[in-house]
């Protein structure tokens, strides 16, 4: 009796442990992965870049920047702003860990949280980022959607820092659309590609309720703009 105890006890125990490596060894080979899908693919496309110089304009000033940027083009922004400790809201659920070990091999800083789940206490991390002196990165459509409808996060960074929102899009000529809520865009190998920086947003600081949804309107169709300019008009 005293031995199958002991035997069952073992057995737990054992499960347990497995199970905790199990995921240790399924993060690392996701992120892996996703490294090398990121790096490899977007390394060999062609880019050209318009509007960069709005970026330049306030490093030169000693400020830090707000990238904004709809879901869907987010693969290449973490190929061309890799390495450069740029903090970017990750959701908090197991998918968003996956996410978190791939970024994070590519020079990013991982801050979890978004508007659905911890999306206050995420708020307060990128604002402490910022006044640190680092720059945010955000998707104001995620993590579930409305596809290209912004959210009032990135506009109350904004207004809490003073730092400007940056809006940029990419497209490529030769890609693929997933069939998901956010039409997620990967580019094809070798495909040309445009890099496109909007006009930039700062919202002030006394700036009141109503004058807040004005300045969520113009965000969005600054960013829908560009998105539309990348592709030439063309919607998926």
């Amino acid at each position: 009796m005293k031995n199958a105890k002991y035997l069952h006890s073992n057995y737990k125990k054992f499960i347990s442990h497995f199970r905790i490596y199990k995921d240790r060894i399924l993060l690392s080979f996701v992120s892996g992965i996703g490294w090398l899908i990121v790096y490899g693919l977007c390394s060999t496309i062609l880019i050209k870049v318009k509007g960069e110089e709005v970026l330049e304009n306030y490093y030169k000033k000693g400020k830090r920047v707000i990238f904004t940027f709809w879901h869907d083009s987010q693969l290449f922004f973490v190929y061309y702003y890799r390495n450069r400790n740029i903090n970017v809201l990750v959701s908090e659920s197991k998918d968003g860990e996956y996410i978190t070990r791939t970024i994070e091999k590519l020079g990013f800083r991982s801050l979890r949280g978004s508007s659905s789940r911890g999306g206050l206490k995420g708020l307060l991390k990128m604002i402490n980022a910022l006044k640190e002196g680092y720059d945010a990165g955000i998707t104001p459509d995620g993590p579930r959607g409305p596809r290209h409808v912004l959210k009032e996060g990135v506009l109350l960074l904004s207004q809490r820092t003073g730092c400007p929102i940056i809006p940029i899009s990419f497209s490529s000529r030769k890609g693929k659309y997933f069939k998901s809520w956010d039409k997620f865009f990967m580019p094809f190998p070798f495909s040309r590609g445009m890099l496109i920086y909007g006009n930039p947003i700062e919202i002030p600081q006394n700036c009141s309720t109503e004058e807040l949804k004005k300045y969520q309107i113009m965000v969005e169709k600054e960013l829908n703009r560009i998105w539309e300019e990348c592709r030439g008009g063309y919607y998926p």
